[in-house]
């Protein structure tokens, strides 16, 4: 089965960026250097092969798209920390509206941003020790046998994600533990004492999208 099949795409416009990998100098002989071994030639090369297997491909050079953004009167953000659609998407959507057509402004300018979910994997206590001189157990890519990161079910809180662990010892269950959960989109903790039997497991997952 074709992959286009699940995904109905018929072309594809990418922006064939060059960079020179080292700026030449008397001392270097970057030019050289750079004519035998460039990865962003190999990278962009195989990506352009797998993209012809699949569909169309067209390439645009970087003042094609500048070109056509001004044509529309769009402007490019420079500051690449500001979560905006004119600082990350603009000219992907130029390239697209140059296939496509029929719009003169984005008609959609929400962006999602993927943010990777930390896990302190090789980290096994606090490094700051408790009154008495205990150090809490910490870190581990496991809480209480569920995956850290993934995606749960709870009786109260909804769909959350697996955060920390702590043992919660009583007389009637003496080997008790409790689980943090976390909100899906903010990452805010919604509670740290979440019962395993309140908890339906449904995905492993790396990221939070908000």
């Amino acid at each position: 089965m074709k992959r286009t099949t699940y995904r109905p795409l018929s072309v594809f416009v990418v922006e064939d960026v060059q960079a020179s990998t080292r700026k030449q100098t008397k001392k270097n002989n970057a030019k050289k250097w750079n004519s035998r071994f460039s990865p962003l030639q190999v990278g962009k090369a195989w990506f352009y092969y797998e993209l012809q297997r699949i569909a169309l491909v067209i390439l645009k050079q970087g003042y094609e798209t500048a070109s056509m953004r001004k044509e529309l009167g769009l402007k490019k953000g420079k500051n690449k920390k500001k979560l905006e659609f004119k600082a990350h998407c603009v000219d992907s959507w130029v390239l697209a509206n140059s296939s496509v057509g029929g719009h003169t402004q984005p008609d959609n300018t929400r962006i999602i941003e993927l943010v990777p979910l930390q896990v302190y994997r090789r980290q096994l206590h606090r490094f700051q020790a408790k009154k008495g001189g205990g150090r809490p157990r910490y870190g581990g890519t496991l809480s209480a046998g569920l995956k850290r990161g993934g995606i749960a079910r709870h009786l109260k809180y909804g769909l959350c994600y697996i955060g920390g662990w702590s043992e919660k010892p009583t007389k009637k269950e003496p080997n008790r533990k409790q689980i943090s959960l976390h909100d899906l989109a903010t990452g805010k903790r919604l509670t740290q004492n979440a019962n395993l039997g309140d908890i339906k497991f449904l995905a492993y997952n790396s990221w939070r999208i908000s």
